[in-house]
């Protein structure tokens, strides 16, 4: 069963108050302008409010190993995280007060959170927010993030350049990946069929190629302002949010069978699945074996 039952004493608000029982942390996370971080199972089934009153929500991170969840927010200007074993709420970073924070991403194996903030770059931190450093200076309006960890990759968004680049995850080897498009907003990967999805907002699609940026195809058109999207590896699924028609929405990897999850969100705009416990560490440290490991030669 996929479902993380990940405890958390406490159903917090932004102000601190505390109420209730331990709730169990759903399949699946988001949130948008509504100022509400979100969840429901894959199907759509049993939404629920996690934390409320918190502001327009940009990006979503979820540290499976560490039982935390970070979020973004554009407005605010700050990363919030929200520790699921010790039921804290806090903000770990806060901006110059513009509206400069776009997406995050985690990487629990290593230790580090990395964000997009204009005027910085990309961004990377420890855990807590502490030891910044400006890792890839100049990009502006990376709304979205993603980690290939085993492969030792960042990939990111340029939304307003219409590209999608990649770098070393220690932030040399920046190359443009994809570039010609219209508006590509978020990303995800399938780090088993080495895939990379993207949403495109304005053009109204989502689009996948392999991992280093050969075969674009569009596999989904006629959407209503799609922007976070996140791959399911055990179901072999796509997830996005389609911000303009306020819906949750979901398909299978080539593009077919478009299911309507949620509808009636205000303005959803983010999107994370959440991983099992380890899976995405026994994922990345078993891909880096197979890697690593001494050829046998054949006599």
């Amino acid at each position: 069963m996929r479902r993380v039952c990940l405890q958390i004493g406490l159903l917090l608000v932004w102000a601190g108050i505390a109420s209730g029982a331990p709730m169990t942390v759903p399949q699946i996370v988001f949130g948008g302008l509504k100022a509400t971080l979100q969840g429901a199972n894959l199907d759509g089934s049993s939404p629920e409010v996690i934390v409320d009153d918190i502001g327009w929500i940009e990006g979503i991170a979820i540290d499976g190993e560490n039982q935390t969840i970070y979020w973004s927010q554009i407005f605010n200007d700050r990363i919030t995280r929200l520790d699921l074993n010790s039921s804290t709420l806090d903000v770990i970073y806060s901006g110059s007060g513009g509206t400069n924070i776009r997406a995050v991403a985690v990487d629990p194996i290593h230790g580090y959170l990395f964000w997009a903030e204009n005027g910085r770059g990309i961004v990377r931190s420890s855990l807590d927010g502490t030891n910044q450093l400006d890792l890839i200076p100049g990009v502006t309006d990376a709304f979205g993030i993603e980690l290939d960890v085993a492969a030792g990759t960042i990939y990111w968004t340029e939304t307003y350049a219409g590209a999608i680049r990649r770098a070393h995850l220690d932030g040399t080897n920046v190359e443009n990946l994809i570039t010609g498009l219209v508006e590509p907003f978020d990303i995800a990967l399938d780090r088993v069929h080495r895939q990379i999805y993207w949403t495109d907002t304005s053009a109204g699609t989502v689009s996948r190629a392999a991992l280093d940026g050969i075969g674009v195809a569009t596999i989904i058109t006629g959407l209503a302002g799609p922007q976070g999207i996140d791959f399911d590896a055990t179901g072999g699924r796509i997830y996005w949010a389609a911000f303009g028609a306020g819906k949750l929405q979901s398909a299978n990897a080539d593009g077919s069978n478009v299911t309507d999850l949620l509808a009636g969100l205000s303005e959803v705009r983010a999107v994370q699945l959440v991983p099992e416990p380890s899976t995405f560490a026994l994922l990345s440290l078993g891909l880096l074996w197979l890697a690593r490991r001494p050829t046998r030669r054949c006599s």
